[in-house]
Formats: C-alpha cells, sequence, structure tokens
C-alpha cells in the first residue's frame, strides 16, 4: 500500500475516534501505530501461499499463482520500506 494511502487510512481511523472521544483516539492511535507490522505480515503471508502454490498446483492455474506471487512481493517489499524494515 502506498505511503499516502496508508496516510489517508490513518487519518480516517483517527477522525473516527475524534468522533466518539478522547479514549477512542488512543485507542485508534494505538491501531494505527500497528497497521503497517499487519500490511506486512499479511503481505508476507499471501506470498508464501502463492510461492507453495506454485511448486503444488499445475496446469491452468500457474499463470494466476505467479501473478499472485509476483503482486504479493511487491506488497511486501512497499509495506517492509514503509516499516523502515528495508526490502
Amino acid at each position: 500500500m502506498a505511503s499516502t494511502a496508508r496516510k489517508e487510512k490513518v487519518e480516517a481511523l483517527l477522525e473516527a475516534g475524534r468522533a466518539v472521544g478522547t479514549a477512542s483516539v488512543i485507542f485508534h492511535e494505538a491501531v494505527a501505530a500497528r497497521l503497517p507490522f499487519y500490511e506486512a505480515a499479511y503481505a508476507a503471508w499471501r506470498l508464501g501461499q502463492a510461492a507453495l502454490a506454485l511448486e503444488v498446483v499445475g496446469g491452468d492455474d500457474l499463470r494466476a499463482w505467479r501473478v499472485a506471487r509476483a503482486r504479493w512481493a511487491a506488497c511486501l517489499r512497499r509495506a517492509l520500506l514503509a516499516t523502515g524494515s528495508g526490502a
């Protein structure tokens, strides 16, 4: 996910929290702070799923799994760069 989209998502969470009170804002800020980790973890899981599928699946599904592997590798790379973990 692009950095701008992530900022917009975090701002939307914070704005929703402000609408219902201070305690909720603190909660949403804590959730927003953890979001990059979970985005990277999910992308890594999906990349692993696609890589495993390429080893197991054959036929018409190969192209789709190759595309999925490339997509999730790019997502993971962006997520790691966003968290400062490198790629």
